[in-house]
């Protein structure tokens, strides 16, 4: 059965997922929640991220917005990627940690390469 799980699960994925731990500023602002705070991601898709933030900091369904900074890009300056989303699911984690899955609206890549997400 779990085979069977994971295996909807992988279909329903749209976009590659790219395991990367980086430094990202959430914003958040709804839900009983305000503020900002850095999280770390766990992993990033064009659709979405995964994220390792503080307990309690995030619910599912508070709007976010997302900044992370990768490394180098093609100029080798650091690329700095924009998203807006929502939570879609908090998992309770080790140590005050929770994992948070963001779906993002709308994505942009730096100098005004945005797309949205309908």
């Amino acid at each position: 059965m779990k085979l069977e799980r994971e295996t909807v699960i992988a279909e329903r994925r749209m976009q590659r997922r790219y395991a990367l731990e980086l430094p990202v500023d959430v914003s958040a602002a709804g839900a009983g929640v305000e503020g900002q705070q850095r999280a770390q991601t766990r992993d990033l898709s064009g659709a979405g991220a995964y994220l390792i933030a503080a307990a309690d900091s995030l619910t599912e369904g508070t709007r976010v917005a997302l900044t992370v900074w990768l490394p180098v890009g093609m100029e080798g300056e650091p690329v700095i990627l924009r998203g807006v989303g929502r939570v879609v699911r908090v998992v309770p984690q080790e140590e005050g940690r929770v994992g948070v899955a963001v779906e993002f609206d709308v994505i942009d890549f730096g100098e005004g390469d945005t797309e949205t997400f309908t």
